[in-house]
């Protein structure tokens, strides 16, 4: 079942992200597919998601560019299964 937008925002487990204005948090599923992008990309095996957490969470640069980069990967799995 694929969430609207606003059904995602509205989910209550939420965690900490790092920003210069103070501490913002936003939904858990959002922030897991930014962790599985960080663990695929090799770095995994340096902290767990609860740990990152625990440490104030990815910065708002750092998840952008996260899910940008699971956007091209999905988008390139789509061209090169001939789905496009």
């Amino acid at each position: 079942m694929v969430m609207k937008w606003y059904e995602i925002m509205q989910m209550d487990k939420t965690h900490p992200i790092q920003n210069r204005s103070g501490v913002e948090k936003l939904p858990e599923d959002i922030l897991r597919v930014a962790y599985e992008e960080y663990a695929d990309s090799g770095h995994g095996g340096d902290q767990s998601f609860e740990r990152i957490c625990e440490r104030g969470g990815f910065g708002w640069f750092e998840i952008v560019t996260l899910l940008y980069r699971r956007v091209l990967r999905l988008d390139l799995r789509l061209v090169e299964e001939n789905k496009w």
